[in-house]
């Protein structure tokens, strides 16, 4: 099987070979598929009809949006929770990941893989509150804060978002988050649905 984060950039998929594809490279999702394939004629139409939790799995699969945009959608994600964050090396994560967000070069890398090693060290060393919802949540806005700064995109982008909506225990909560990340998706990234599994491979280095 081919890595899911593998993928050349080719010709338009139709809404079937998109889901099929990733159904078996990344997870499977019948019924968002079955969905997409009854009311919409391409991905594009997808991207604008697609409830907010269908949507946000097809924007966090492999290929659909470039590096940058997945890094800083998942820096937007931890940015919510900033004030759960009392370490600073967590802080200075989202920090870091956002200047190699704009600024990838070998400087810039050194010091990604640096941030992200010390924020996943203090969640180690993380003494939390007594209250345990609080507690809760500060833990999870601190894991999210050492995935936001994982060197490949693809691995930053989607436990970062796990890890978020985790922090909210309502449905409701994590519906309303998943509006707002909706709703950024569509303003700020400009989705490409042109990729097919057969070269040109992130770096996961």
């Amino acid at each position: 099987m081919l890595d899911s984060r593998t993928v050349k950039l080719t010709k338009d998929m139709t809404v079937e070979e998109f889901y099929d594809w990733h159904n078996r490279n990344t997870c499977r999702n019948d019924d968002h598929r079955d969905w997409a394939v009854a009311n919409c004629q391409t991905m594009q139409e997808c991207w604008y009809k697609l409830s907010p939790l269908r949507l946000i799995w097809v924007a966090t699969c492999p290929g659909v949006l470039k590096p940058k945009e997945q890094r800083l959608f998942a820096i937007f994600c931890c940015r919510e929770f900033w004030h759960l964050l009392p370490d600073e090396r967590s802080r200075n994560s989202i920090e870091v990941a956002e200047r190699y967000a704009f600024n990838p070069n070998e400087e810039t890398r050194e010091e990604l893989d640096a941030a992200h090693v010390a924020a996943k060290n203090a969640i180690r060393t993380l003494r939390l509150p007594n209250d345990k919802e609080l507690a809760h949540k500060v833990l999870k806005a601190t894991r999210a804060a050492g995935w936001v700064s994982e060197p490949n995109p693809v691995i930053a982008v989607q436990f970062t978002l796990r890890t978020v909506l985790s922090i909210n225990n309502t449905v409701a909560a994590r519906n309303a988050l998943r509006i707002k990340y909706a709703n950024w998706f569509r303003k700020h990234t400009k989705p490409s649905f042109w990729f097919t599994p057969l070269s040109l491979e992130y770096n996961d280095d």
